[in-house]
């Protein structure tokens, strides 16, 4: 396939090499351990289910029995498959004489491991033999009446009651839904046990049992065969359960679950090491029972800003990839996540979100992409929302997007009625059918300058090996570590410095970005350096420029006094009189005449004026520059992010030299506690 953004593959499959290389070094660790929930799956699989007098799933009472006597790691098949050889019990039979109290399995005597692959492998069978039948019914539908084509409308439910559900359910498969998402209830994966039977309480959502998946697919199906389509049915397999939540869904012909690698280490807190095994084991049975996973980026954009955090959704859905086939995984069944929720105040955002899905179908040919609307920047103005789940509706069928998560227009107001639902659903048939060939026909060289995001995203991996291995198999000796992000990375960071302190011995922490960035002197470790060698620049002369200050909204030389010394040969800085209005200060350089300029470097103050924490605050974050040579007519501006450590140098450069006779530099003032000014060093240019 031609890339219509001008990808680098080389630097795709650089990408995907690094998260093949995460996968593989994380594999050695899942093939040595097992979690609880995942020998609760083994359990589940070989037939055990129901619950006791207390309401305890059995599957947990033989867990934790196994866990009271040190029994976990030998594995529940083993243990449940050796007193099925002394006691002629099925299963059932065990969990139920554990539970009574009448078998303990630390004093079950141990069998050859050939007896007891003879007692357990017709259990095994019969298990396999109900997985694959459920399988084999779901390719009979979509051979008899076919499967769609384009994008697949997902919608959920949410009423707390099963009942309710599968109403609401019927009706929006009969209003043309190809996918019904039961949400479960708030709270459940972060439940340590499933819940037993139908349900009919539930906050935000019903809860995942094998029950409610029984039921739920009953329904769908019964509306399939009216309507002689294949209604999916999608829950969550997430949280502390995701193994046993797989194994009910493949024992219950679920087609599409929530399964994403990193989810509950990122936003649910849950244990590193048990998460990825137990992603492992839920991914291998979801697998062979032909389920299409769905993963999780979504959640980056929603907790971040879905402009400056895209990148973390690219490298999620490597890593999510590489794990996935790891674990055994065919892409066509890999439902890599993103989201449309750029915010619409922002100009432009329409190109960035169908280039940054556009990116995503090119390099996950094969994937059922999974795209959720906005919802983040959705307001209550229910028109506006609308028109917005119709631009999203735009994406979605001009960059082949799969699994299509309906937008509503109720969104920031109520759970969504049946109405919604059928308005949301009629507004993606419209526009599917109207663009149905115009992804195919329209190329975008808009969105070429999208790519050197992703690029830059790549540059940084050799750093971040280079920087590990200098953490990891440096001789030197450190007294403590510091592990540091902002948003959903600190986070990561804080269970990574928990991680590394455990298996290093070496103390770390995790802290946010802001305190090293504002309060440097609270760590002793951070020095203040700034540019500790500079290359050998050719400076223009300034003797004779002239220099001009526009401060708006206020006016008077009040505001921008002193501002001639950024291009002074002296040591001093500029600094304003702090204020209680945010300004916008515009300072033209006039040259005399033309000169061919190549770049500038800027200096940010140094220690005699940033004396406090208020002071640092007021150092200048950006810098917009425009060249002309008539001084009437301007060049788009160029904007650049500076550093701001004391004394820091940024050099500059522009993407070719141009000749202007005027600059303009802009600069806006800083906020500390409601209080404004704005400092900064010198500027020169070369």
């Amino acid at each position: 396939m031609e890339s219509k953004l001008g990808l680098n593959f080389e630097l795709v499959n650089r990408a995907r090499a690094s998260a093949a290389k995460i996968a593989d070094d994380t594999q050695h660790f899942i093939d040595q351990h097992t979690t609880v929930t995942v020998e609760r799956a083994v359990c589940r699989l070989l037939g055990i289910d129901g619950v006791n007098d207390m309401d305890v799933p059995l599957p947990n009472v033989v867990v934790d029995h196994l866990m009271a006597n040190s029994l976990l790691p030998v594995g529940a098949a083993w243990a449940i498959g050796n007193a099925m050889v002394e006691t002629g019990k099925d299963p059932q039979g065990v969990a139920d004489a554990v539970n009574s109290g009448e078998l303990d399995l630390s004093k079950v005597p141990a069998h050859s491991d050939a007896e007891i692959r003879g007692a357990i492998t017709p259990v095994v069978n019969a298990t396999v033999d109900r997985i694959n039948k459920n399988v084999a019914k779901r390719n009979s539908y979509l051979k008899a009446w076919g499967d769609k084509e384009g994008p697949y409308l997902y919608i959920i439910v949410a009423t707390g009651n099963i009942y309710e559900d599968i109403t609401q359910a019927k009706a929006g498969a009969k209003q043309g839904a190809d996918i019904i998402a039961v949400i479960r209830t708030t709270g459940q994966s972060l439940l340590d046990y499933v819940p037993y039977g139908a349900t009919t309480e539930g906050f935000g959502g019903t809860y995942a049992t094998q029950e409610n998946f029984r039921l739920m697919r009953a329904a769908l199906d019964e509306v399939g065969e009216e309507q002689h389509r294949y209604i999916r049915l999608c829950n969550y397999c997430s949280g502390l359960c995701m193994p046993e939540i797989a194994a009910m869904g493949a024992l219950e012909r679920l087609d599409v679950m929530l399964n994403d690698a990193l989810y509950g280490i990122l936003f649910r807190d849950i244990n590193m090491q048990r998460t990825i095994v137990d992603q492992y084991f839920s991914r291998v049975i979801n697998g062979y029972a032909g389920v299409i996973i769905n993963t999780g980026e979504d959640n980056y954009l929603t907790t971040d800003d879905a402009i400056t955090a895209a990148h973390t959704v690219l490298a999620s859905q490597f890593i999510n990839e590489a794990f996935a086939k790891t674990a055994g995984m065919r892409e066509e069944q890999m439902g890599l996540g993103h989201a449309f929720e750029m915010d619409p105040a922002v100009e432009d955002t329409f190109l960035y979100e169908l280039a940054q899905a556009q990116m995503a179908r090119e390099i996950f040919p094969n994937a059922p992409l999974k795209y959720m609307p906005p919802t983040k920047f959705m307001t209550g103005n229910i028109f506006r929302g609308h028109i917005q789940d119709a631009l999203f509706n735009m994406v979605t069928i001009l960059t082949n997007q799969k699994l299509c998560l309906l937008g509503m227009m109720t969104e920031a107001i109520h759970t969504p009625f049946m109405s919604d639902r059928a308005l949301s659903i009629e507004n993606a048939q419209y526009i599917f059918r109207t663009m149905h060939e115009l992804g195919s026909e329209l190329t975008y060289k808009e969105m070429y300058r999208q790519p050197a995001s992703f690029q830059a995203v790549n540059d940084t991996l050799e750093d971040i090996f280079k920087t590990l291995d200098k953490v990891f198999f440096s001789e030197k000796k450190y007294d403590e570590l510091i592990f540091t992000g902002c948003g959903t990375s600190l986070y990561l960071a804080q269970a990574s410095a928990a991680a590394f302190s455990t298996y290093t011995g070496i103390p770390s922490k995790g802290v946010p970005c802001s305190e090293l960035y504002y309060f440097p002197e609270t760590y002793d470790f951070v020095e203040e350096k700034g540019n500790p060698v500079l290359p050998d620049l050719t400076y223009l002369n300034n003797e004779t420029w002239t220099y001009e200050c526009v401060v708006t909204p206020k006016e008077g030389d009040y505001y921008s006094k002193g501002y001639e010394r950024l291009f002074d040969l002296n040591a001093t800085a500029w600094a304003t009189f702090n204020h209680y209005d945010f300004l916008k200060y515009e300072i033209t350089v006039d040259m005399q005449e033309t000169k061919r300029v190549n770049g500038f470097a800027i200096e940010q103050v140094a220690s005699d004026i940033a004396t406090s924490p208020r002071k640092r605050a007021f150092m200048a974050r950006k810098v917009q520059v425009q060249f002309s040579v008539d001084g009437s007519v301007w060049t788009e501006a160029i904007d650049y992010t500076l550093g701001t450590t004391l004394g820091e140098i940024d050099l500059l450069s522009i993407a070719a030299p141009t000749n202007a006779r005027y600059l303009k530099f802009v600069l806006t003032d800083q906020n500390y506690r409601n209080v404004y000014s704005i400092s900064l060093q010198k500027i020169r240019i070369f």
